[in-house]
C-alpha cells in the first residue's frame, strides 16, 4: 500500500498512536533487554498491575501512629498491629 494512501491520511492519529508505542518499546527493549528474561517480554501484567494498586490502596488506608512518629521522627510508620497480615514489614 503507498504511504500517501488515503487509508494512512484518515487514520493519521492512529498510525502516529502505533508509531509512538513501537518507539516506546524500542526504547523499553534497549533499556532493560539485558535485566528481562526474554519470555517477559510477552507476560500479561494486568493481573499483576491490578493487585500492585490493591496493596497500595491498602498501605495508603493504614493508619499512622502519632505517638511512634513523634518520638522517631517518621511520619510515616506503621505500627506493628496495622501491618500485620498485609505483607508488609513493620
Amino acid at each position: 500500500m503507498p504511504l500517501r494512501a488515503e487509508v494512512w491520511q484518515s487514520n493519521r492519529r492512529k498510525v502516529r498512536a502505533v508509531l509512538d508505542a513501537g518507539t516506546r518499546l524500542s526504547t523499553l527493549f534497549d533499556e532493560y533487554d539485558e535485566v528481562l528474561q526474554p519470555d517477559v517480554w510477552d507476560l500479561d501484567l494486568a493481573k499483576v498491575r491490578q493487585d500492585l494498586e490493591h496493596l497500595r490502596a491498602q498501605v495508603v488506608a493504614l493508619p499512622i501512629s502519632r505517638v511512634q512518629a513523634g518520638r522517631e521522627g517518621d511520619t510515616r510508620s506503621v505500627p506493628r498491629e496495622s501491618a500485620e497480615g498485609t505483607g508488609i514489614p513493620a
